[in-house]
C-alpha cells in the first residue's frame, strides 16, 4: 500500500513539474532555509502566498527542523508546490480524500493554496505540516510510521492546534483509539477530523511524558531499527502497546466527565438548574443583607438626630425618655434639702435645668431636680 502511494504521487509529482508540452516548470533556487526548500508556484497563485510562505518558513523552520531532525550529517531538503484548486484536484483528486488541502511524499509537498484559506488555518499552516511530513518520510527511511503520529506531529510543529479542537472533540463522546489509526485515516470529514484530533492529543500526551526531545530520539531510533515499535520502547523505555492502552485509559479518566455530560442529556439539565438555583439564592441573601445594613444606617442616623430632644435631665443627667424607671438613678437625700438664697443674692443659674431665678426681694426656695 505504502510503495502504490508513492508510485503514485511520484507520478503526481511529475505531472505538476511539467507543463502541458513537457518542459519542466521553472522553480526558484534552493534557499538557504530550515529546511532548505525550493518553491514551486503556479501561474494561477497570486506572488503573496509565496511571500508569506517563505517569512513563515524563516520564522518557525529552524525550531521545526530541530525537533524533527537528529541527524548531524545529513541534510534534509522540501519541494513546495503552490498550487490552485484546480491544478491541485487535477493533480491530486484520485490520491487523497475531497476534503484534503494538502498532501506530502518523499521531499514534495503539494498545498491548495486557495483551500487552505477556508478550513481554519492558512496558507502558511498547511506548508508548516507538510514539511514536517516530509521531514518524518526522510527521517524514518523505509519503517512504517502509524498515521497517528504522523499527523499528530505534524499538527503540533505546524501551531494548527486550537482550544476549540480539543473540546469539539470531547463532546463527540470519545476519543479514538490509536490502534485503528495507524492506518490511513476515514474519507468521511467527519470522521477523519475526529482522527485529527486524536492524534494530536497522543502526540500531546507523548511530548508531556518524555519531554519534547522525544520526537527526535523516536526518529532516530525508528531509523536505526527499521522499525516504529522497537524505535519507540528504545526512546520511551515503554512499550508502544502500553502507552496507547494507556492512552485510552487516561482520556477516559480526563475527560469521562464530559463525556457522561454528553451522553445524559438530563443529568446536564439538572446540573444546570442546580448552578441557577445556587446563584439566585445567592443573589437574595446578598440583598437581604444590604437591606439590613442599610436599615442599622437609619436608625444610628435617627439616632443622633433625636437625641436632644428625646431625654431628660435628672439629677444633671442625661437621660433618654424610653428608659425604665428603675433604670433612673436615684438622687441622694442631702440633694433633696431645700437651700435658703438670701435677699438680694445673685443667683447663678445650674444650667439649663434649674431654670431662672426671681428676685422680687423675698427668699426663694431652690431645690435641685
Amino acid at each position: 500500500m505504502k510503495t502504490r502511494l508513492m508510485c503514485i504521487l511520484a507520478a503526481a509529482f511529475i505531472m505538476v513539474a511539467c507543463g502541458p508540452d513537457g518542459a519542466a516548470r521553472s522553480a526558484t533556487q534552493v534557499l538557504d532555509t530550515q529546511p532548505p526548500v525550493r518553491i514551486f508556484r503556479e501561474p494561477g497563485v497570486h506572488p503573496d502566498v509565496e511571500r508569506d510562505c517563505l517569512a513563515a518558513l524563516r520564522e518557525h523552520g529552524p525550531v521545526l527542523t530541530a525537533r524533527l531532525w537528529p541527524f548531524a550529517l545529513q541534510r534534509p531538503h522540501v519541494d513546495i508546490h503552490l498550487m490552485t484548486t484546480s491544478g491541485f484536484r487535477d493533480s491530486l483528486g484520485g490520491v487523497i480524500a475531497d476534503w484534503g488541502v494538502g498532501a506530502a511524499a518523499g521531499h514534495n509537498a503539494w498545498i491548495d493554496c486557495e483551500r487552505s484559506r477556508g478550513v481554519g488555518r492558512n496558507v502558511t499552516h498547511v506548508m508548516l505540516h507538510e514539511i514536517a511530513h516530509c521531514l518524518l518520510h526522510q527521517g524514518t527511511g523505509n519503517a512504517v510510521v502509524p498515521a497517528w503520529f504522523h499527523e499528530g506531529v505534524a499538527q503540533q510543529v505546524s501551531g494548527e492546534w486550537r482550544f476549540r479542537d480539543t473540546v469539539s472533540l470531547m463532546l463527540d463522546g470519545y476519543v479514538p483509539d490509536l490502534q485503528g489509526l495507524e492506518g490511513r485515516f476515514p474519507v468521511n470529514a467527519k470522521w477523519a477530523d475526529r482522527a485529527y484530533r486524536a492524534s494530536l492529543l497522543a502526540v500531546d500526551t507523548l511530548v508531556d511524558r518524555y519531554g519534547e526531545d522525544v520526537l527526535g530520539e523516536l526518529i532516530l531510533a525508528t531509523r536505526l531499527h527499521g522499525d516504529f515499535r522497537r524505535g519507540f520502547a528504545d526512546a520511551t523505555g515503554t512499550d508502544y502497546e502500553v502507552f496507547t492502552a494507556d492512552f485510552a485509559r487516561s482520556m477516559r479518566i480526563r475527560f469521562g466527565w464530559l463525556v457522561t455530560l454528553t451522553r445524559w442529556p438530563t443529568l446536564f439539565v439538572l446540573m444546570a438548574l442546580g448552578f441557577t438555583l445556587g446563584a439566585i439564592l445567592r443573589i437574595r441573601r446578598t440583598r437581604r443583607r444590604l437591606a439590613e445594613l442599610e436599615d442599622e444606617h437609619h436608625s444610628l442616623d435617627e439616632a443622633e438626630t433625636h437625641f436632644p430632644t428625646d431625654c431628660m435631665l435628672h439629677g444633671g443627667l442625661a437621660v433618654p425618655d424610653s428608659l425604665p424607671p428603675h433604670h433612673l438613678p436615684t438622687p441622694r437625700l442631702a440633694d433633696r434639702t431645700p437651700t435658703l438664697i438670701p435677699r438680694g443674692a445673685d443667683v447663678e443659674p445650674y444650667g439649663e435645668a434649674s431654670g431662672t431665678t426671681r428676685k422680687n426681694g423675698e427668699q426663694e426656695e431652690i431645690t435641685p431636680l
